[in-house]
């Protein structure tokens, strides 16, 4: 499997899809907007304003920039597929504030494992799946060589965690423990890339109407509340997305510490057209040391 041509193409297909991200890329850009106000005031300030990394931007639909441009002096944009940079770059950095402020980087493996998956050999041995999960574990295959005061992921877990099944198959039996590995190393990669005092806001799809269908005429966030529980209940969710197990996988890695201030933010709807839709959650986190 060609992770990059596969990422590509699921771009390419929500290019023009704008109007149906609406109300999602509220939810997103409100709650960036509102972690950015919750930063002690020794945070480290850009342009008088606080540092911000988007990590799987892709085309920019799920963020309202010119709000972010308010809140943030210095905006840093990571993603793995150049020509939906290119978009983003078109569609959000006309002014001259944004050319200013958005940094577009370079494209980037953020998984660090990407190579690793796409050679990934049916029969691996037992020090092999060990090799490769403690890579993707660690990120030791990402680098980014600065610190940010806000980090956040949008959407970006759960495709990478369908790169493991397009790659090794959804009845391989490294599957899971792969996937596992692969969603700690994101929060790692987050969590390192945060300044001390930081923030990092990790927003992830978790359940999509092909197995919800309840999901698709849901019309309000009462109604999407019930359904979500129910769903997570009947464990229908993505694996590795289930907004707890992510919690205490994050209370682990913060150095275990009971009292990290962390918290699961209501579920919404993210209505991507017609036939599909998407139940979203947002985990908020600090990094205090």
């Amino acid at each position: 499997m060609d992770i990059l041509n596969e990422q590509s193409q699921i771009n390419s297909k929500s290019r023009d899809a704008w109007e149906h991200f609406d109300s999602h890329r509220t939810r997103v850009t409100d709650l960036i907007v509102h972690v950015a106000s919750k930063l002690p005031s020794s945070t480290k300030i850009e342009n008088g304003r606080p540092s911000l990394a988007i990590f799987g931007a892709g085309n920019g639909n799920d963020l309202n920039v010119e709000r972010l441009l308010e809140s943030f002096g210095r905006i840093h944009i990571f993603d793995l597929d150049q020509d939906a940079l290119k978009r983003f770059q078109a569609l959000h950095c006309q002014s001259k504030l944004s050319k200013e402020v958005i940094q577009i980087e370079n494209p980037i493996d953020l998984s660090g494992v990407n190579t690793e998956l796409e050679q990934y050999p049916q029969s691996a041995t037992d020090a092999h799946v060990e090799t490769v999960a403690n890579k993707a574990r660690t990120a030791s295959g990402v680098s980014i060589d600065r610190q940010f005061d806000v980090v956040a992921s949008t959407c970006m877990l759960s495709q990478l965690l369908h790169s493991v099944l397009k790659s090794v198959g959804d009845q391989h039996p490294h599957k899971n423990f792969l996937m596992i590995a692969l969603r700690d190393g994101h929060l790692k990669l987050m969590s390192r890339a945060i300044r001390p005092g930081g923030i990092g806001l990790l927003v992830t799809d978790f359940v999509s109407s092909d197995t919800l269908p309840a999901l698709q005429e849901a019309k309000d966030d009462e109604t999407v509340l019930a359904i979500a529980r129910q769903a997570i209940d009947a464990r229908n969710f993505f694996t590795g997305t289930l907004p707890w197990a992510i919690k205490d996988s994050l209370a682990t890695m913060l150095l275990e510490s009971a009292d990290q201030p962390w918290a699961i933010h209501s579920p919404w709807k993210w209505l991507l057209g017609p036939k599909r839709s998407y139940l979203v959650t947002a985990i908020e986190f600090a990094k205090t040391f």
